[in-house]
């Protein structure tokens, strides 16, 4: 019988659990409510043919003793029942809708524990087995928690993960919040929809058109025959550190990020070329996801994310030229208001079905071999007293997805992570190529640009 506490379970010493999570939403409050609307994401996410259902979520990282499991289960149990995402979801007769279904939240299915691992890369296995982990079945939230904590490392990592086409990444950061945060917390910054301009129109169509090419020139990120197994690993640099570049460079954290990507791909794929004799190194078109979810839509069911194709320029020498021209592009998107004019094109498409042929055209990994999203906690928490360290997204890259790269950052720590096909095991030193950006970047860059 699923186990539903009527209060949250604080040990001893150990701040309480204070936070109270959001009520549920109307839409499945009010009696005879439609629900919340299936998109063309959340369908292709529904329609993978992989034996692993595509799932995503957070790893992260707590520096402090790991809670007992009875108070972990309690607290996310009882705080999971507010939440619209994490009920039972069945999707309505002609597949339109979500709607409530008669399962609910049980600490045997989705409350999970590996204590005693050895060390930090016994930890570090344990996570990358959880993607390969079954969901819960059918019939029960798609959504579970997973405590794993090793000896030796002073924290413990705490692991959320749920189907890809109940929640997309903000989604995903709202329910860690409310699930586990000692005390009510800030989460990423809801979009403020705007009016899509002529502009952004033409540039999210010319976005799709261009995704029809093949991509020929990075073979190195596209696998000839993929297993359909993940793998992640990652690297982190200080948040004030990249502040610093970001300010010098008159750019955003996310640009400096993505720059230091372009780096990191230029000097991972030229030390492979120079085994070859080769030495080229083109641009790489990548895609983007933006969030379009609002603040009404905090914990919504369903994938509120759109995307962009952004050239990495691979080809610079350089990081302080890789940031202008990445800063160039991005201010291009805002200004023109892209993502909601992407957002407006999937929700009502010119013809029936462009909208699910649009998303399955721009995550072609034939035509855009790399994606590469950014996500903020951007206030501090603690669950259970320990202070959370770093964080990272991820979903499990299955075939016919492109390698993914996330950057996800708290206050103290940007964590870059990558998602990769296991036939894909020599793309596995792109984060720490990425970090080596970052740390050799000479301290001259700061002055020349005004820091």
């Amino acid at each position: 019988m699923p186990v539903r506490p009527s209060e949250t379970v604080a040990a001893p010493g150990r701040a309480p659990g204070r936070h109270r999570a959001p009520a549920p939403s109307r839409a499945f409050r009010a009696k005879g409510a439609p629900g919340y609307p299936i998109g063309p994401a959340d369908r292709t996410f529904l329609s993978r043919t992989s034996t692993q259902r595509p799932t995503t979520g957070f790893f992260l990282d707590f520096d402090g003793p790991p809670p007992a499991r009875a108070e972990l289960a309690a607290r996310v149990v009882k705080r999971a029942e507010a939440l619209p995402a994490l009920t039972d979801l069945i999707r309505s007769a002609d597949g339109s809708r979500w709607r409530a279904g008669a399962g609910v939240p049980d600490e045997a299915v989705h409350i999970r524990c590996r204590t005693g691992l050895s060390g930090p890369g016994e930890l570090d296995d344990a996570t990358n087995d959880l993607l390969h982990h079954a969901l819960p079945p059918e019939g029960r939230p798609q959504w579970d928690v997973w405590l794993l904590a090793a000896a030796g490392t002073g924290g413990f990592r705490l692991a959320f993960r749920i189907h890809h086409a109940i929640q997309d990444g903000v989604g995903a950061a709202h329910s860690v919040l409310s699930l586990l945060a000692d005390t009510a917390t800030q989460g990423p910054h809801p979009h403020r929809a705007s009016r899509p301009t002529p502009s952004g129109m033409l540039r999210a169509g010319w976005d799709v058109v261009r995704a029809l090419r093949p991509e020929r020139r990075w073979p190195e990120l596209q696998a000839a025959a993929p297993v359909g197994r993940s793998r992640w690993t990652y690297a982190d640099v200080a948040a004030p550190r990249l502040r610093d570049l970001a300010d010098a460079h008159g750019a955003s954290v996310n640009d400096v990020c993505l720059a230091a990507l372009a780096m990191a791909l230029r000097s991972w794929r030229l030390e492979r070329a120079a085994a070859a004799g080769e030495g080229a190194c083109p641009d790489l078109p990548t895609l983007v996801p933006m969030s379009t979810r609002q603040a009404h839509e905090r914990h919504a069911p369903g994938n509120r994310v759109v995307a962009h194709r952004l050239l990495l320029p691979c080809s610079e020498e350089r990081l302080r030229e890789a940031v202008t021209r990445v800063h160039r592009q991005t201010v291009v998107v805002r200004r023109s208001h892209r993502r909601d004019a992407a957002r407006a094109a999937l929700d009502k498409p010119l013809l029936p079905g462009l909208a699910d042929w649009t998303v399955h055209a721009m995550g072609n990994p034939r035509t855009i071999p790399l994606s590469a999203s950014s996500i903020s906690f951007p206030a501090a928490f603690s669950c259970f007293g320990a202070r959370l360290t770093a964080a990272s997204m991820f979903y499990n890259v299955q075939e016919n997805l492109p390698t993914y790269v996330s950057f996800t950052r708290t206050p103290t720590t940007v964590r870059c992570a990558l998602m990769y096909d296991e036939s894909l095991a020599h793309t596995a030193s792109l984060p720490h190529h990425w970090r080596r950006a970052l740390d050799e970047t000479p301290e001259e860059t700061l002055d020349e640009t005004g820091g």
